[in-house]
């Protein structure tokens, strides 16, 4: 097993970080646990044996207290060597589960407040830890340590989160922190390269040569593309990173229907708070609005305030697409991982690129949204159906694919309380991009790496 590195400062948590150590070599073992008291001998170079145990380490918690920012700040003014920020900075270049610790709900900086090397820092989901019930806080604490270890194989035994789980623990989203996240069935064991369950008939559907009939559309109103009819194979038809989850694979007839050129963006979002249709303006993460994608919106958000005003705007009924019309105009008649040929790369997605897949490179992982009308269109024509936010499906979450509609209608039933995601993230593994891959979340998650995009159904 590899260690766990604890991170703090003397001068504004040292008693909390002993405290949550002690808790944490009772559980994982005193030796898979670095802390600098314990393990730096005199006459040792601190900065030689602190890269070493960050090497050693693939869990960084970075304990703060409510004088750790001004400290960071002084340090920087000051022009003082400051341990604490290069070892968080070496924990995010190396790409470890970084953990965020907060002291009696100490906040977590902003990105804007922190220096280049940090800013990824406030990207990940903090977990505070209280004097009052600082044993249960730390309990949680080691549950998400324990999950993000198995998201990515490590960690010893127990169940494997499947690859949509990995994409988002990565990135810091802990289920066992929020409750958001659906972990009910998911696979045991190591990734299989299962063999390819494609039907031999499988009919490839090109891109659709209709004319829409003619309507007005307003200023504010998502652009659309009409979606043919056609029957696909739903689940994971690829062999290549198959879950649990996305299986059995089963043949799905889907009728035309009309589905978000782009991911819906906060220009969109933006026009129906203006007409007072939204009540929640959503945080742009200091990266900007416009033609971005909206983000941090809710389930219920979407379909309680944006989509009725939307119609009543309009006097359409536009809807969010049904988990089957999103993967089959995903897909756009594809089989294969992705909707293009070739690797996933950078130049095609916008994703987690500091992993790979299937004999891709690694690439600049961006740590943000880009524009909706980025990269090249899938063969229907729609933009980032891979990467940048993932997307709300109207299903609700099912673990598995047994008694699935065949008709591409929307999946009622089983665990109400979540419903389904798409598609993948800028935060997400490359592997989790993946036509194929789901996941579940409550309808009330908030989180900067969901949003959406619009459908229709026809009518004659």
């Amino acid at each position: 097993m590899k260690r766990i590195f604890i991170s703090y400062r003397r001068d504004d948590a040292k008693a909390d970080a002993r405290g949550l150590r002690d808790r944490l070599a009772g559980v994982f073992g005193a030796k898979n646990i670095f802390m600098d008291v314990d393990n730096l001998l005199i006459g040792q170079r601190f900065d030689q044996e602190l890269e070493k145990a960050l090497e050693q380490c693939d869990v960084f918690l970075a304990v703060m207290g409510p004088r750790w920012m001004r400290f960071l700040d002084e340090r920087r003014a000051g022009g003082e060597r400051d341990y604490v920020r290069e070892e968080i900075a070496a924990a995010i270049k190396r790409g470890a589960i970084v953990i965020p610790v907060l002291v009696d709900d100490a906040p977590i900086p902003s990105e804007t407040a922190l220096p280049d090397d940090l800013r990824e820092l406030a990207l990940y989901q903090a977990h505070n830890v209280t004097h009052g019930r600082f044993g249960r806080d730390v309990d949680d604490l080691i549950t998400g340590i324990k999950a993000s270890r198995q998201a990515r194989g490590e960690g010893g035994g127990g169940a494997r989160l499947g690859m949509a789980a990995a994409a988002i623990l990565l990135i810091g989203v802990a289920a066992a922190f929020g409750s958001y996240f659906y972990y009910k069935g998911l696979p045991s064991g190591p990734i299989q390269q299962a063999k390819t369950e494609t039907p031999k008939t499988e009919k490839v559907i090109r891109a659709p040569n209709l004319k829409p009939k003619v309507e007005e559309r307003f200023p504010f109103e998502p652009e659309i593309i009409r979606i043919p009819d056609g029957m696909f194979s739903m689940g994971c038809v690829s062999g290549k990173g198959c879950q649990d989850d996305e299986k059995p694979v089963h043949r799905v007839t889907v009728p035309s229907f009309e589905m978000g050129k782009y991911e819906v963006t906060f220009d969109d979002w933006d026009a129906c708070i203006a007409d007072g249709g939204c009540s929640h303006k959503p945080n742009d993460q200091g990266w900007g609005r416009g033609k971005r994608p909206v983000i941090s919106v809710t389930w219920d958000d979407i379909t309680k305030q944006y989509l009725p005003w939307l119609n009543k705007k309009t006097g359409k009924h536009y809807r969010l697409p049904t988990e089957a019309e999103w993967e089959y105009a995903a897909r756009g008649g594809t089989t294969g991982p992705f909707s293009w040929k070739g690797k996933i790369s950078t130049s095609k997605a916008n994703y987690r690129s500091t992993g790979t897949f299937d004999g891709s490179s690694k690439g600049k992982f961006r740590v943000k949204t880009v524009s909706v009308n980025s990269f090249d269109p899938n063969p229907f024509g729609l933009y980032n159906v891979h990467g940048n936010v993932w997307e709300w499906c109207a299903d609700n979450w099912h673990p598995n694919y047994q008694g699935a509609p065949q008709d591409g209608s929307v999946w009622e039933g089983d665990d109400a309380p979540f419903r389904v995601l798409r598609g993948g993230s800028w935060g997400t593994i490359p592997e989790g991009l993946r036509s194929a891959v789901r996941f579940g979340v409550k309808p009330e998650g908030r989180f900067a790496i969901i949003g959406f995009r619009i459908a229709r159904t026809l009518t004659p």
